[in-house]
């Protein structure tokens, strides 16, 4: 009688564990947020075309890299510092639009550019330690374009920006 007793506990402890519902899976619902840092960014030309016609010096810029490191500000509503953004594509930048959400970027900004002005068009991806985007660039004098580039720009965050 005592043995049956253990295997019918055993056989309902059995049942009620193959009942159970499995527990939810972990959902990730969390925004994505650029985290300000040191970052390593890889810029590769996609095209390059200086004033109105592409010359042979332009035609060979297309594919070079370029990589650096910077100290890349986020501010309190996750947005980049425009400045750090593009890097030697301007200064005294400032957000025309941007629109970020769940790891999409889309922006435009407006920059000084010596004599000039540039615009930059940004879209891509960005994690919390990395992002992709496709950059084009146009930069104008007395209201002429004197250059437009696209290039992509890889980064990813190394660590807390470095002094000074």
């Amino acid at each position: 009688m005592r043995r049956t007793t253990i295997s019918l506990l055993m056989t309902a402890a059995m049942l009620a564990a193959c009942s159970a519902e499995a527990p939810p899976e972990a959902t990730d619902d969390a925004p994505v947020v650029l985290k300000g840092g040191q970052w390593a960014l890889t810029k590769t030309y996609t095209a390059y075309k200086s004033a109105m016609t592409a010359t042979p010096e332009d035609a060979a810029k297309i594919g070079t890299k370029t990589e650096t490191s910077i100290c890349l500000p986020v501010a309190a509503d996750g947005k980049a510092d425009p400045n750090a953004l593009a890097g030697d594509d301007g200064t005294d930048c400032k957000y025309k639009e941007t629109y970020m959400s769940n790891g999409r970027f889309v922006g435009a900004l407006a920059c000084k550019a010596g004599a000039g002005t540039s615009e930059l068009q940004i879209e891509g991806s960005y994690k919390a330690d990395s992002l992709t985007f496709a950059v084009n660039t146009a930069k104008t004098v007395g209201g002429n374009t004197a250059l437009s580039t696209s290039y992509s720009l890889a980064g990813k965050r190394t660590g807390e920006c470095k002094p000074g």
